[in-house]
């Protein structure tokens, strides 16, 4: 089990777009394993899920293979909101 960090080498306008953008492409790889991606706050994180999620099922229509489900996960997420996928629907 090996840990691969991918990041950019020039500043970028919108780095939660950029990290969606990077996590649909390591996807299309096909490789095992799962994506982190770590942001600063909750709304960064919330929007990053949302993102990817309507990419995925926009894809997918399209008949393209994805396996994504994005699950936010920040330090004041109560419990419940934990286990509720809903929330990135």
């Amino acid at each position: 089990m090996f840990v691969q960090i991918h990041y950019s080498n020039e500043p970028v306008s919108d780095y939660v777009k950029a990290a969606v953008q990077t996590a649909m492409s390591i996807d299309e790889d096909d490789s095992p394993g799962d994506i982190l991606i770590f942001f600063t706050g909750q709304e960064e994180c919330e929007n990053a899920a949302k993102m990817i999620n309507e990419a995925v099922r926009t894809l997918k229509n399209k008949n393209r293979k994805y396996k994504l489900l994005a699950m936010p996960l920040y330090a004041g997420q109560t419990g419940s909101l934990m286990s509720d996928s809903s929330i990135v629907q």
